[in-house]
């Protein structure tokens, strides 16, 4: 199978000459993943940048007292830097990746990617870019948990979850507190003060907005 399309969607692939992009061909690797599965790739440094072309995933960490935190999720043609070892060290920590879904994902290794950051400074712009994207969606999500009130942050989610698939949303309770990086009990009583409010309406795995506006409120955004 020809992987072109996914590679013409990497910011610098245009900037690559000729025998760049020959080089970074020969290092795609493409692996199908199960749902389920969880890759450590603390100790798989191969992985450089990831592509999702299938399915979906979500990159975590865990505490030594086995707790997980997500730090955010990747869906069908987006585009992460896990690992450039030696050039990036100062940015560098190590997660988990989960799978949601089958998938199928494709992975450019991190040793090519190093040699072209050395040669072509598109490549080394593009990558810090990236890298800086996802350290300011990290802390932005750091800073949530911190100091914003989980009703807030609930609210915020479910309002971009009804922009995103509807009024109707098929969420657990324990899907809800995975994504939002809490408990199931957390959940639930956040979700029963909303109910309460006339906002939503809960039923087994399933919540509907009933009144937007309000949530929005909640929500407190524009």
């Amino acid at each position: 199978m020809n992987y072109n399309k996914y590679l013409n969607n990497i910011k610098f692939w245009h900037h690559l000459s000729d025998d760049e992009k020959q080089k970074i061909e020969d290092n795609v690797t493409v692996k199908k993943y199960s749902k389920g599965e969880v890759i450590d790739y603390d100790y798989d440094h191969h992985l450089g940048i990831v592509i999702l072309i299938s399915g979906k995933l979500r990159i975590n960490i865990e505490s030594e007292a086995g707790r997980e935190i997500t730090l955010f999720k990747m869906s069908q043609e987006d585009i992460c830097v896990l690992t450039i070892d030696s050039k990036l060290e100062q940015v560098k920590f190590y997660t988990k990746m989960q799978i949601e879904e089958d998938s199928k994902v494709l992975f450019i290794s991190a040793k090519c990617i190093e040699e072209l950051m050395e040669k072509n400074i598109h490549v080394k712009l593009i990558i810090y870019e990236i890298l800086s994207q996802k350290f300011s969606d990290v802390m932005n999500l750091f800073a949530g948990m911190i100091f914003d009130k989980f009703r807030k942050r609930l609210a915020t989610y479910l309002f971009h979850k009804h922009n995103e698939i509807g009024k109707i949303i098929k969420l657990t309770k324990k899907e809800i507190a995975k994504d939002l990086n809490s408990a199931r009990e957390v959940v639930a009583r956040n979700l029963k003060i909303l109910e309460n409010e006339n906002i939503i309406k809960t039923e087994l795995g399933l919540i509907t907005i009933l009144n937007l506006e309000k949530l929005k409120e909640f929500a407190e955004v524009d």
